[in-house]
């Protein structure tokens, strides 16, 4: 445990926020961090102090991924490698990781040995971002080429496909919705999976905003769709 001093502006490298933890067995909530040097960092914000340190990357990590119960975190580093880490204690779900890779392909790991399972293939452009369906069942995987790709995990093929027409930067599934979510270059694109149809398509004229708000305040977008 590494007591931070009561602020986190004392780090030399930048700083990523990515993501908020709940303490298992707690009611206090963590917020995690990235270093630029590969470090990843837990810290209690109303307290000021950083509460965990994980060090074995040696180059940035672009992204991490949380198991269910909160106890392991999963984080993917420009060193080209995927590191699993212990928050709390042993995860005992066994989860499946999933990776997107700019080599256009999606894998599929065993947590039990950390071996490859199985390696998706469909996109013609990199692989930035992948999402898991809540019941574990569906990964939607996205990037470069503007396209979704739907996976049935369990038997590694590809289900179908969905036009983003646009770079893809995240997915979401919906928690009680059969619904995926896409945050792309050109705005938010919601499907609704059962009939593979857009439910929103949620698109922003950037260059309009910037006019309106020069020298009248920040513009912001007024509509609301619950996920």
């Amino acid at each position: 445990m590494v007591r931070g001093g009561g602020s986190i502006s004392h780090h030399q490298r930048r700083l990523c926020y990515l993501n908020r933890w709940y303490e298992p067995n707690t009611s206090r909530s963590l917020d995690i961090w990235l270093r630029w040097d590969g470090e990843l960092c837990l810290w209690d914000l109303a307290a000021g102090v950083s509460t965990r340190r994980f060090v074995g990357h040696t180059k940035d990590v672009l992204s991490v991924a949380f198991s269910l119960d909160n106890r392991q975190i999963i984080s993917a580093s420009r060193d080209r490698t995927i590191k699993l880490w212990n928050t709390w204690g042993p995860n005992t779900l066994q989860p499946t990781i999933v990776s997107a890779s700019w080599d256009k392909t999606v894998k599929v790991w065993n947590l039990s040995n950390c071996k490859l399972r199985s390696t998706l293939s469909g996109h013609t452009g990199y692989a930035s971002t992948v999402a898991v369906s809540p019941d574990g069942s569906l990964c939607a995987s996205g990037g470069k080429d503007g396209v979704v790709l739907l996976w049935d995990l369990a038997e590694g093929k590809k289900l179908y496909s969905l036009e983003a027409n646009s770079v893809i930067h995240a997915l979401c599934f919906s928690p009680n919705r059969y619904w995926l979510c896409a945050a792309t270059e050109q705005g938010i694109k919601i499907w609704d999976l059962e009939s593979k149809s857009v439910v929103e398509d949620l698109k922003v004229d950037l260059k309009a905003e910037a006019e309106k708000s020069d020298g009248s305040g920040t513009a912001a977008t007024k509509r609301k769709v619950q996920v």
